[in-house]
């Protein structure tokens, strides 16, 4: 007893393992974010499914199309855990971990009542320790891991039942009740699962009472069909709903299960097409040993191919008159069933010819662990680099800044992953403001309102775009408005393989003015370098947020027409005997080459520069010590040679005669 105890305290470790390797290692993804904003929602909203999507100002209400018991006890774990894409995603990695001792437990109830044969219970547990559905929604915020293990509890609950007397059937009954409740309230797929409870309900009460047994299985039946029409309403009532379903042929359908059930969603069908076959072979042996004599079946090893085979069925049937499959994440209630099934054909196996057993099992087991290596090395195909968007926005966003975020239905993305110190900035209109656009009311001329109030407050206009899912962008409206009113600066990309995420910083005017317009330049220097280049002055600015940007603006003026492109390095560092530490550094071509030194044919001009120093970790101004100064060089980008400085201005030449030493005064 206590070496079995091990064994299984084991598997349970090894699942558990699995799958909090990394757990937060990619983004959350749009349905992720979607469970999120349900479990923060009022507690009449998590109920009834309302998501509201909009642009923080305006919004519409939609409905969710699942049941509210998964985002209830998220929003319980969210307290506990975090907001964070580990503390999110432990309610689903604790469901996929649970699924071992729920399938072990009832494996061994079904060899205890000669339905499978000894062994299955194990290699149940192995299967669903390594199981790639499991690990792939087991570290997804969504409801399909809770799915596949209430699944099989349920139907635990429900067998003993059927055995148990006095006080033990009214617990057992209890359980079956309570476990089969939280499924349907899980996933409403679960409605597929009921013939099967009912018929075991209705069963052993007619074996008892024959006339009670058929009212009770029509009653029950009637009931089931009602509320599966009700679920339909239910998830059909609003504009556009199940338009994401497909109607699918029985063929493909198996396809997909089969090959999901066995290498998850991660691993292509056309590599392993025939392993999935096998896997599905294996699994029917193992529904036929479930009925295997007369016995096996009067004590329900019908069951076994009736949960597994029953679900796809019904669901393929009713897919002849109204569309409502996507992929095999809608069937996870038979995830388990799928596995107990493949672990009842093996122990079959076994029993005839051990070394054929240990051959087959070796290699579901081998195939379990090929689809766990794919999962942790592929990219993730489901994610978009969101905590990249953010970062970029945390290292360059300066005061007076204006972000623009696109489409409103990714709104709670945006806010999950954008700096916390935004929330905080948000009513410090002079500073910086971020909106989502386009404006949610439908009408074009909203959102270029909004969008010209901004051009004429902010210094730069970031722009974050991801092509909307749900909502109308107008044609692309924002972008092609920003296009015509504003000067584009740089791009910046953010992909992955199923979406794209752009970036794009503008200008509202291009910062090039005559000589009389800014006639004398904050911090000035008047440095000239190669008698080409001046350096009219520099501002520094405190940092805004995130600790590793710190604002610096840059002050040229052309003495010549310039046809060469320069680069210049701008360093902070302090002085060391052996030379000098560098604290921040940056290193680009005025404007990233969008207003480039070969564009410069206008002396006298002064071209103003919003640029930035980087700190490799975030500080404050109060680590920088007070004997910090500026290094600027410029330099040729095609022959790398640097201008000398000849014209130090407020500051000093270096020893090498291209380095510019300037003070640096805290703001």
């Amino acid at each position: 007893m206590t070496r079995r105890r091990l064994l299984l305290l084991t598997l349970i470790l090894v699942a558990f393992t699995r799958l909090l390797v990394e757990l937060d290692a990619v983004n959350l993804w749009w349905d992720e974010s979607l469970s999120l904003q349900r479990a923060e929602s009022s507690w009449p909203d998590l109920l009834l499914g309302n998501l509201p999507i909009g642009d923080g100002v305006n919004q519409i209400v939609t409905r969710d199309q699942h049941p509210f018991a998964y985002f209830a006890l998220l929003r319980a774990f969210r307290y506990g855990g975090g907001l964070s894409e580990f503390g999110l995603r432990l309610p689903a990695a604790f469901a996929a971990v649970l699924l071992v001792p729920a399938l072990w437990s009832l494996a061994r109830l079904l060899e205890r009542r000669g339905i499978a044969l000894a062994g299955a219970a194990w290699w149940a547990a192995g299967l669903a320790a390594l199981s790639p559905f499991h690990l792939w929604f087991g570290q997804e915020v969504r409801m399909y891991a809770q799915v596949a293990v209430l699944a099989p509890l349920s139907f635990y609950w429900l067998l003993r039942w059927t055995r148990a007397t006095g006080g033990a059937q009214w617990r057992a009954a209890g359980w079956a009740g309570l476990f089969t409740l939280a499924l349907l309230f899980t996933h409403y797929f679960a409605v597929y699962l009921l013939p099967v409870y009912i018929g075991v309900f209705a069963l052993h009460v007619y074996r008892r009472n024959r006339a009670w047994g058929a009212v009770l299985f029509a009653l029950l039946s009637a009931g089931a069909f009602m509320g599966g029409l009700l679920i339909a309403r239910q998830i059909l009532s609003q504009p556009g709903a199940g338009a994401n379903f497909a109607a699918v042929e029985l063929d493909t359908l198996i396809k997909d299960l089969l090959n999901a059930f066995s290498f998850g969603p991660g691993v292509a069908i056309d590599r392993v097409w025939l392993l999935d076959l096998l896997f599905g072979v294996i699994a029917l042996i193992g529904c036929a040993a479930a009925v295997r004599n007369r016995r096996a079946w009067r004590n329900d090893g019908w069951t076994v191919g009736a949960l597994l085979l029953g679900p796809p069925l019904a669901l393929w049937l009713v897919n002849r008159f109204l569309p409502s499959y996507m992929t095999a994440r809608h069937m996870a209630i038979i995830s388990g069933f799928f596995l107990l099934a493949v672990a009842a054909g093996v122990a079959w196996l076994g029993s005839r010819r051990r070394e054929v057993g240990l051959l087959l099992g070796g290699i579901a087991v081998g195939c379990l662990l090929y689809a766990n290596g794919v999962y942790y090395t592929r990219v993730d195909p489901r994610t978009t680099d969101f905590a990249g968007l953010g970062e970029t926005l945390a290292e360059h966003l300066q005061p007076g800044d204006v972000v623009l975020l696109q489409s409103p239905e990714f709104k709670r993305m945006y806010e999950f992953y954008l700096p916390d110190e935004l929330d905080a900035l948000q009513p410090r209109a002079d500073d910086l403001v971020w909106q989502i656009v386009p404006v949610y009311t439908g009408d074009p001329a909203d959102t270029e309102a909004r969008l010209t109030a901004l051009h004429a407050q902010g210094r730069r206009i970031w722009n974050a775009r991801i092509a909307p899912l749900i909502t109308d962008d107008f044609d692309g409206l924002v972008d092609k408005w920003l296009a015509d009113h504003a000067f584009l600066v740089k791009e910046y990309g953010f992909t992955s393989e199923n979406s794209f995420l752009k970036m794009t910083l503008y200008l509202p005017e291009p910062t090039v003015f005559e000589a009389d317009e800014i006639a004398q330049a904050p911090g000035a220097t008047d440095a000239d370098f190669g008698g080409i280049i001046r350096l009219r002055g520099l501002d520094a600015d405190a940092p805004l947020i995130g600790g590793r940007s710190l604002p610096i603006a840059l002050y040229w003026e052309p003495l010549e027409p310039i046809r060469q492109r320069y680069k210049y390095i701008l360093r902070l560092e302090i002085p060391d005997a052996g030379g000098s530490v560098v604290l921040a550094q940056t290193e680009r071509e005025p404007y990233e080459g969008a207003i480039a030194t070969a564009y410069w044919q206008d002396p006298g001009k002064t071209i103003l520069e919003y640029s930035e120093l980087t700190f490799s970790d975030p500080v404050t101004l109060a680590d920088i010590p007070g004997d910090a100064r500026l290094a600027l060089q410029l330099y040729d980008m095609e022959t790398g040679a640097k201008l000398p400085v000849t014209n130090p201005g407020a500051g000093k030449i270096g020893d090498d005669g291209v380095t510019l030493y300037l003070p640096f005064v805290i703001p």
